[in-house]
């Protein structure tokens, strides 16, 4: 689907628009995973249903859904199939490729996976033929994780500076200050923050604030345990990149922000100056550092218990000079949320209905989160994560077999709503793009990820809902 106004560009599915509001550090993922109607009566699955195709099967048409968990196969993971009623047709387990594969599709699919321990289901609708479905288990971190090495960062003094900050990769995981350089700056390297290749970002800042940048890339990633010298680096002066935007309804509150992408990861160059209510959102930005830029301008509001919100995140070539403008327009972004409701007089099979401002049919789908707690002293909260068409307003939760393991997944009577977010992106086409993308089950997370960068330029219009938060 294409913007109205060529807004420019592109995420790398996708940035929530409630996210953390610090915009510094680093998130723990996104449900998008770049690594990677009533009385319908439940049914056990046919005597010899299985979604395991024979060996020697060659349809000429179907459909696969791969498991993975830190992007190896995950095998004997439970597939159901159902149909448009949400009965189950059939199930089966992946294999040890992490794969289930169906010589036709069902209209509906639905994974029973984990998540750090709780259990976690995925349901597909409107499935089709042709479809890869892919869904992706969190991997569970224990212990301390040490650091594989450390960059030893020389700078050379900026004139009036009293504070130096080292940056390597997003978030503040990998980095370092002092108030006066009497040596390198030693800044300790975490997996999360290096690639084979990575990026060095310092600020320079005095009385009057943030005052320069000085920068390093394609720096090679420390062997294990090993120092590497960078540098010396020299400051020059900040440029600044401004966000305006235009068009917002009065009543409700905005935010914008703006990183900078170099050697695969996204840096927060500082925060900016102004206000998207007058002037706009004034960026230093150190001139010459990004592979691209990406910026994210939303509106929110909060009422009822709901915070809802609407907005976009774009990815576009780095400015060519010192300063630049960024602006947006309102007028194009996707009608708000404005509620849902659970009936849960049957819970296993609650109906799920979303209510929005205009109809939604417009974009290329979106992700719907339902979950509930189960257990006495000891709360364990559980979800279900929904993939649905753009013409989503309603559904039921699908069927689940009869068995007790199966039924452990079923919703409880205080299900809810705790998340739904539907997007247009300049670079998908619609629907079958957009369930393609790999779902994660991580538990911990909002719906989209604003810290991961777009996979290309593009502009991402999103419009979301989650309960306010109190």
């Amino acid at each position: 689907m294409r913007l109205r106004h060529a807004l420019l560009v592109l995420p790398a599915l996708l940035a929530p628009l409630y996210a953390c509001e610090d915009s510094s550090s680093s998130s723990s993922g996104g449900i998008f995973d770049p690594d990677s109607g009533p009385g319908f009566d439940a049914g056990a699955p046919p005597e010899g249903g299985s979604l395991v195709d024979a060996p020697d099967a060659a349809p000429p048409k179907g459909m696969t859904l791969t498991v993975l968990k830190t992007g190896a196969p995950r095998a004997d993971v439970r597939v159901i199939a159902h149909d448009a009623t949400g009965a189950v047709t059939s199930e089966g387990k992946t294999d040890a490729a992490g794969k289930v594969t169906l010589a036709s599709a069902p209209s509906m699919v639905t994974v029973l996976g984990e998540s750090y321990g709780s259990r976690v289901a995925v349901t597909y609708l409107g499935v089709a033929d042709g479809d890869a479905l892919v869904v992706s288990e969190p991997t569970i971190e224990t212990g301390e994780i040490p650091p594989i090495g450390t960059y030893s960062v020389s700078l050379n003094p900026y004139a009036g500076a009293t504070n130096y900050e080292v940056y390597v990769g997003a978030g503040q995981t990998c980095s370092n200050s002092t108030g006066e350089l009497a040596g390198p700056v030693d800044v300790l390297l975490f997996p999360a923050c290096v690639g084979p290749q990575n990026a060095i970002l310092a600020r320079a800042a005095g009385n009057e604030g943030l005052s320069a940048f000085a920068f390093a890339k394609n720096v090679a990633k420390p062997p294990q345990g090993a120092t590497v010298a960078v540098g010396p680096l020299t400051f020059t002066a900040k440029g600044t990149v401004t966000l305006t935007a235009t068009g917002f309804p009065a009543d409700l509150s905005k935010r914008g922000d703006l990183w900078a992408l170099a050697n695969g990861s996204l840096y927060y160059p500082a925060a900016p100056l102004g206000s998207l209510d007058t002037t706009g959102q004034a960026y230093p930005y150190p001139v010459g550092f990004a592979d691209a830029i990406q910026s994210t301008v939303r509106a929110h509001r909060d009422g009822k218990g709901l915070d809802v919100g609407s907005g976009f995140v774009r990815r576009e070539a780095p400015p060519a000079g010192a300063t630049a403008t960024i602006a947006y327009d309102f007028a194009d972004a996707l009608p708000f949320f404005t509620g849902s409701t659970v009936d849960a007089a049957v819970p296993a099979r609650a109906n799920i209905t979303l209510q929005s401002e205009k109809p939604l049919t417009a974009t290329d789908g979106g992700i719907v989160r339902i979950d509930w707690t189960v257990g006495g002293s000891g709360l364990e909260r559980r979800q279900w994560l929904f993939v649905v068409p753009p013409t989503t307003t309603s559904f039921k939760v699908p069927a689940l077999p009869a068995d007790a393991e199966a039924a452990a997944y079923a919703p409880g009577p205080n299900v809810v709503v705790s998340d739904a977010i539907f997007v247009e992106a300049t670079q998908l086409t619609g629907y079958g793009q957009l369930k393609a993308l790999p779902i994660s089950m991580d538990l911990r997370t909002a719906v989209l990820d604003p810290s991961r960068p777009l996979p290309s330029n593009g502009v991402v219009r999103i419009t979301s809902m989650r309960p306010a938060l109190d």
